[in-house]
């Protein structure tokens, strides 16, 4: 899912938490097929029709490496596109 977490008025905040901070073990497959450090909003390049905010993502990410240091790089593929109804995916997928 593409985050909106400080978003109001169609207008994201800035506002990073320290939950969905920046780690150099942690990718995003960007727009233009390139990885690179993940960094909120994750969306802002994929979800072109939305205003992009925080999402849980990096909140993730950043928990596993916290209880598993050893873990290794995580790659995120942000692929969600705001407003499509889940029943609309589950179709996709089948």
């Amino acid at each position: 899912m593409a985050g909106r977490g400080g978003v109001d008025d169609k207008v994201w905040d800035g506002y990073v938490p320290p939950e969905c901070r920046r780690n150099p073990a942690i990718l995003r497959l960007n727009g233009n097929s390139i990885w690179e450090v993940a960094q909120e909003p994750l969306h802002y390049d994929i979800d072109l029709n939305k205003t992009c905010g925080i999402g849980p993502t990096m909140v993730f990410a950043n928990d596993i490496l916290e209880k598993d240091p050893e873990f290794g790089i995580i790659g995120l593929v942000p692929c969600a596109a705001g407003g499509t109804s889940i029943f609309r995916v589950m179709i996709i997928i089948e």
